[in-house]
C-alpha cells in the first residue's frame, strides 16, 4: 500500500498483518504484524513514496549500466589489441569498434544524468519537513520492521501502545499518540 499522506486504520479490527506499506506522514493501526510471525510486515514513513521508488529505479539502472560499460570496455580493449597486432582492423570490426565507442559515450552520459537526478532527489528528501510517525494503539508483534526516514527499527519483542518517530538519526519509541483525524 502506498499513500502520499497517511494510512489510518480505525475500528475493532484495524490490523496490518503483513505486507509493505509506505506513507509520507503517518501510519496508524491497532495491531501491526502477526503473533505467529506469518508474513513479513514492513512500514515506511517520512519519505515521499514516489521519490523513494524513483531512487530505487535509478540505482538499479545505474548498476545495469555499470555492468554494460564494463563489458563494453573489455570489447573495446580487445579490438584495440587486435588493431595493434594487425595494424588495420577488418571493415566489420572497425564498424563494431566505432559502435562500441559511441555506446560507451551514451552510457557515460546516461549515468551522469541519472547520478544528477539521484543527488537531486536525495536533497529533496532531506529537505522534507514531514518526519513521519507510526502509531500503534494495540500491539506491534516481533518481526515487524519500521522505517522512519530510512532508519530501521526491527521489532524483537512484542510492544504495546507505542509511537515510533525519528529523532537525532534514530528511530525512537514513545508513548502512543492517537492520529489527528480532523485533517
Amino acid at each position: 500500500v502506498t499513500a502520499r499522506k497517511r494510512i489510518l486504520l480505525q475500528g475493532k479490527r484495524a490490523a496490518i498483518l503483513g505486507g509493505h506499506l509506505f506513507a509520507t506522514e503517518e501510519i496508524s493501526a491497532k495491531t501491526v504484524g502477526s503473533s505467529g510471525g506469518g508474513s513479513e510486515t514492513i512500514l515506511e514513513v517520512g519519505l515521499d513514496p514516489q521519490l523513494k521508488q524513483r531512487m530505487t529505479y535509478i540505482a538499479d539502472t545505474k548498476n545495469a549500466l555499470a555492468k554494460e560499460l564494463e563489458e563494453n570496455s573489455l570489447n573495446i580493449q580487445t579490438l584495440e589489441n587486435m588493431r595493434k597486432v594487425r595494424r588495420v582492423l577488418p571493415p566489420e570490426k572497425d564498424e563494431q569498434f566505432r559502435m562500441l565507442q559511441m555506446r560507451r559515450q551514451e552510457i557515460e552520459n546516461e549515468t551522469a544524468q541519472l547520478e544528477e537526478e539521484f543527488v537531486d532527489i536525495q536533497s529533496r528528501l532531506r529537505e522534507l519537513k514531514i518526519i513521519g510517525k507510526v502509531s500503534v494503539a494495540g500491539t506491534v508483534h516481533a518481526g515487524a520492521k519500521i522505517f522512519v526516514r530510512d532508519v530501521k527499527d526491527e521489532i524483537r519483542t512484542d510492544i504495546k501502545s507505542v509511537t515510533f518517530f525519528y529523532e537525532n538519526g534514530f528511530v525512537r519509541r514513545g508513548k502512543y499518540e492517537a492520529p489527528d483525524t480532523n485533517i
